[in-house]
């Protein structure tokens, strides 16, 4: 698409068209101005002149009226030499008595003034208009002159003016450029306070938003790719060993019972885990598309803490575990039930899985340092987390010791959807762990004034 003429020719052009018709309007008024100024100056002394030709004329006068008209067309043509204008002395009646004759003027094309003298007569004092036009030329010409030399000057202002408009435009348009171009680091001068300069901060931010959101786009894109490949390996394992143990069966047809049933359970094992795997995938999508609603309601802890509990007591009881409770009755959160129920389940069962076995996990709560806040911590006294691994705890897959995470079947998404939780429901979770004596996780979450009924103390897993 061509382009159009550009804003700085715009802005010249437009400056010009004002320039243009303020200088012809003034033109016309000075023209006007001036013409009628020049009349009445003439008028003015033609009517001084013609008072002052009074006392010749009376003093002219004859007393025969057969010799008065030749007497007053002397005193005519003696007046047209001195005033220098055509003098015409005339009675009541419109009668010319005298007449300076058309040698001080033409008869046409004159500008005469009357002034009655007394006596019944009147002097009439003509000059050419060719005098005022003349002069109105003059003028004109030397208005001509100063007003091209003015639209000179403001071509050249308009040019400095135009350049210096459009160069903040100009270096929008380069930064513009630069951003389409994938840049959002823009180099721009201090904003200028007009609308140049709220454009100008409006395209800071926007290349400011732009870079974030171009960097937050990338950080999922990556989490997304790091997500495949850990689910994809994830799956592997499982599916493999699905794989390898059914064509066992199938090529052993002679295998006894127990070899067969051993097969099954560990094909059994191995689904189950790809089960809890999906189900955790399709849990933290949910929560990361907001597909799943979340209460904001009172909850109590104490009882989100026994169901806990009691989930998870038969997996306590095989490794010999004691799950103890510390929560005081009075303390409710403002969250959703099942949430904070599920919460407390993962961390207890990453407990469980990476504490001592016949050790011992807490489930403690009390109000935060901070007001309107409550920490629920889950303790163990197992062998810690090691400090290098203490900031990566809640990517998703990830694991410090993979070999042994595996071991203990876990999906690695566990506290992936506990932060998830948390985060939705205004709250954060965080770690500190010491090796050697153990790790604790610790909730934060909105305390709230009202206690609701207990949860339900059906099972979540």
């Amino acid at each position: 698409m061509p382009l159009g003429p550009s804003f700085r020719a715009k802005l010249l052009a437009s400056h010009l068209a004002v320039v243009v018709a303020v200088v012809a309007v003034v033109i016309l008024a000075l023209n006007h101005a001036l013409g009628e100024e020049l009349i009445q100056r003439l008028d003015a002394r033609l009517r001084a002149q013609a008072r002052g030709a009074r006392e010749w004329v009376v003093a002219g006068r004859h007393p025969e009226p057969e010799r008065l008209k030749d007497r007053l067309a002397r005193i005519a043509v003696r007046l047209a030499d001195v005033v220098d204008a055509r003098v015409l002395i005339l009675d009541d009646a419109g009668h010319v008595l005298g007449d300076s004759g058309p040698g001080h003027g033409p008869s046409q094309d004159m500008r005469f003034v009357s002034e009655p003298i007394g006596d019944g007569l009147v002097v009439r004092l003509g000059v050419p208009m060719r005098e005022v036009r003349a002069t109105l030329t003059s003028m004109r010409n030397r208005i001509f002159v100063a007003a091209a030399f003015g639209l000179l000057v403001a071509i050249a202002l308009g040019l400095g003016a135009a350049r210096l408009a459009a160069r903040p435009l100009a270096a929008m348009t380069a930064s513009a450029t630069r951003i389409a171009q994938g840049e959002y680091r823009l180099s721009l001068p201090p904003p200028t306070r007009d609308e140049f300069g709220v454009l100008q901060r409006a395209l800071e931010s926007l290349a400011a938003q732009l870079e974030a959101r171009i960097g937050e786009l990338t950080r999922e894109e990556k989490l997304r790719r790091d997500f495949l490949a850990n689910a994809s390996h994830e799956l592997r394992t499982p599916v493999t060993a699905i794989r390898g143990y059914a064509e066992t069966l199938l090529a052993s047809g002679s295998a006894d019972e127990a070899t067969r049933r051993k097969f099954v359970e560990i094909i059994h094992r191995h689904a189950d885990r790809i089960g809890r795997l999906v189900e955790d995938m399709l849990a933290l999508s949910a929560l990361e598309a907001h597909a799943t609603h979340l209460a904001h309601e009172p909850v109590a802890l104490a009882a989100a803490a026994r169901e806990a509990q009691a989930t998870l007591q038969k997996r306590a009881d095989e490794r010999g575990t004691r799950i103890v409770t510390d929560v005081p009755p009075e303390l409710h959160a403002l969250g959703d039930a099942d949430a904070i129920a599920r919460v407390l389940i993962n961390l207890v069962d990453n407990a469980l899985k990476y504490g001592r076995a016949g050790g011992e996990v807490i489930i403690r709560a009390r109000p935060g340092q901070a007001a309107a806040t409550l920490l629920l911590e889950v303790a163990d006294d197992g062998p810690g987390i090691a400090a290098e691994h203490l900031a990566r705890v809640f990517e998703r897959f990830y694991r410090g010791d993979p070999d042994r995470s595996r071991e203990q079947a876990g999906t690695g998404l566990g506290l992936a959807i506990v932060a998830e939780l948390c985060a939705q429901m205004g709250g954060s979770v965080r770690v500190t762990s010491e090796p050697g004596r153990g790790t604790c996780f610790t909730v934060e979450i909105r305390a709230a004034s009202a206690a609701p009924a207990p949860p339900s103390p059906a099972a979540r897993s």
